[in-house]
């Protein structure tokens, strides 16, 4: 390519051929067919972002309701006492 004429008229004969495509020409031509155009991929693109965002929304949300039903539920002091109190009917059969 010597100048920017000549890259221009090679470059409209193969958007708009004249005559018939040759070697390299039908090479690139057969190349950019099988491509996907900037929609495709645009679209491909934002199908995947949408994806990932209810993908992070979903482990946000479940997350956050496993924590407030962990933190709701469960007890913070024992279920039990180890030692019974004086009004315990426990107390009043052992005695002192």
């Amino acid at each position: 390519m010597n100048s920017v004429d000549q890259w221009l008229a090679n470059a409209s004969r193969v958007t708009h051929p004249t005559q018939p495509v040759q070697g390299e020409e039908m090479a690139l031509m057969e190349r950019l067919a099988h491509e996907r155009t900037p929609a495709a991929w645009a679209s491909r693109r934002e199908a995947r972002r949408a994806v990932l965002c209810a993908a992070m929304a979903a482990v946000i949300t479940f997350g956050g309701a496993g924590w407030l039903a962990r933190a709701e539920f469960a007890p913070e002091r024992p279920t039990w006492v180890a030692a019974p109190s004086a009004l315990s009917p426990y107390a009043l059969l052992v005695g002192r």
